[in-house]
């Protein structure tokens, strides 16, 4: 795969393009990713505990955010190609909001939290690969079509007892980083757009420090299985300094049921693509390719 490493950065580049110039169908009413209707109880209220829903949205795409999933790939990578089972376990909780004049509006403060485990699924084994761990304390705020979230994180990645046999063992078996972000997001009919940046400010074993972020989301009207459910699509990019910013691509597409408001549970059925370093596990340089299928739970 070496020889394909500007293969992602041409591929984001012509997928954010298309997502671009494609027609919105639906009207320039209020966009809310996940919630339709995230009015909170007690709204008149200037400060809230323990809110209902988030001033800044999960991101669908990235693959480092924390959220309740099952899913099933074909992975590429130095092992060559292997069917692989994910668990992903983790939500970003909202803790305290102070409101600016509506339900919507205000600066939140949340606690984040979560690991995503990789099974080798080859010939029935069901042996862990590797599992990584995040917490964070993220801060955001939300403003009309505006929405901002910074975080500091900490993440680290384990070996699983099936890269502790074989020749698939390596010197290095744990990595840590602890890290802080900002993103800035901005919403438009059913469209929200993003980018960012992180800085590592300690890691294990030593890295560059700088990456950057950006992507696109679009939610489609509710015309899917008698208004129960509608077309999602994601496309997230990140480039490091590390790799000399080739990027990382990363693509969903599916369907989203429930979230019309506040106090309901919503899920989402998405195909998946990623080209790109892993970004993930122990050895997050390496270059990976994967496709397949995963179910998200929001809560």
């Amino acid at each position: 795969m070496a020889g394909e490493t500007s293969l992602g950065w041409r591929f984001g580049h012509a997928m954010m393009g298309c997502m671009l110039i494609l027609p919105v169908w639906a009207s320039a009413e209020g966009f809310y990713p996940s919630l339709e209707a995230p009015a909170e109880e007690n709204a008149d209220d200037a400060h809230h505990f323990f809110p209902q829903s988030h001033t800044f949205q999960p991101l669908i795409a990235d693959p480092r955010e924390p959220r309740f999933f099952l899913g099933y790939r074909s992975d590429e990578r130095f092992w060559g190609r292997r069917q692989i089972g994910v668990i992903g376990f983790g939500e970003t909780f909202p803790i305290y909001r102070q409101k600016w004049g509506c339900a919507t509006d205000g600066w939140q403060v949340d606690i984040a939290g979560g690991g995503v485990a990789r099974f080798d699924v080859e010939n029935g084994s069901n042996d862990m690969i590797d599992i990584d761990y995040l917490i964070g304390l993220p801060l955001s705020l939300n403003r009309g079509s505006w929405s901002v979230r910074t975080r500091l994180f900490h993440e680290s990645s384990h070996f699983g007892e099936s890269q502790l046999i074989g020749e698939a063992l390596r010197e290095r078996g744990v990595r840590s980083t602890n890290s802080v972000d900002l993103v800035v997001s901005y919403t438009w009919a059913k469209w929200r757009l993003y980018s960012g940046a992180e800085y590592v400010t300690s890691n294990y074993p030593e890295m560059e420090p700088l990456g950057f972020h950006l992507g696109a989301e679009y939610y489609g009207p509710r015309i899917v299985l008698g208004d129960m459910a509608r077309w999602v699509t994601a496309l997230d990019v990140k480039a490091w300094q590390e790799y000399d910013y080739d990027a990382d691509v990363s693509i969903k597409a599916g369907l989203t049921f429930g979230g019309r408001d506040a106090r309901q549970h919503y899920l989402q059925v998405m195909l998946e693509w990623y080209e790109g370093h892993a970004n993930s596990g122990v050895y997050i340089e390496e270059k990976i390719r994967y496709s397949g299928m995963g179910v998200y739970f929001g809560f």
